[in-house]
């Protein structure tokens, strides 16, 4: 593949990555508690965001850093489901608090994070059914729990 149609490639991978975040941000809304009810709407659950995530594992590779690279016979579904699972998961991540039960150190990556939910979604599923971002929180909580702070 020349470089022109690498650009080319990342250039539609990145414009993916930001209506699949535009569409989880207005997911996110919905997704709140209804305040008649205390009900949650759902809309992404564990079993839709390990499809995803199975998808980035076959199509996606990472360097040890947030470099990506795609395969480049991958099909244009195919990158859309990887772009929905690095998307959805970076956007629960950036909106769990650090410090509480969640806290990362200073270096963890965004493809340590994926590699964390991916394996917690293989490992855990029987409870696939409940909602994705609750799923996300639990596999970064347990791997990155709280720790005592020394100076």
């Amino acid at each position: 593949m020349d470089s022109k149609t690498k650009g080319n490639c990342f250039r539609y991978l990145y414009g993916v990555l930001i209506i699949i975040g535009a569409i989880l941000y207005s997911q996110t809304i919905c997704s709140a508690q209804t305040i008649e009810t205390g009900k949650r709407i759902v809309l992404t659950d564990g079993n839709e965001l390990h499809s995803w995530c199975q998808a980035a594992q076959d199509v996606l590779k990472t360097n040890g850093s947030d470099e990506v690279s795609v395969r480049t016979t991958a099909t244009r579904d195919e990158i859309i489901g990887a772009s929905k699972c690095w998307a959805y998961i970076t956007g629960v991540i950036e909106s769990i608090p650090a410090g509480g039960a969640f806290d990362p150190g200073p270096d963890v990556r965004l493809s340590q994070y994926i590699d964390v939910v991916e394996a917690y979604l293989r490992q855990h599923p029987n409870i696939r059914q409940e909602p994705a971002a609750f799923l996300v929180r639990t596999a970064v909580e347990e791997a990155f729990p709280h720790r005592l702070h020394t100076k």
